[in-house]
């Protein structure tokens, strides 16, 4: 287990990459208390779902609804 956060880092760094076809949360879980506050980080940034609506489309239907409302 790694003492400090300066350490872990040092620690992430020389690990091997992981192979593009594996589930990243996985391999942060396979690592959670070898790298505890990196595997936190990771969990909160890798569960962001992704959008797939455009950000220009979604703004452009607010608009529609704002100006139907006037």
């Amino acid at each position: 287990i790694i003492s400090n956060s300066h350490s872990e880092i040092e620690h992430f760094l020389r690990l091997p990459f992981i192979n593009y076809e594996k589930d990243p949360l996985d391999w942060w879980y396979g690592n959670r208390y070898s790298l505890p506050c990196m595997y936190r980080m990771a969990c909160d940034y890798l569960s962001i779902l992704a959008s797939f609506v455009p950000t220009e489309q979604a703004h452009s239907n607010a608009t529609f609804v704002f100006n139907d409302r006037a």
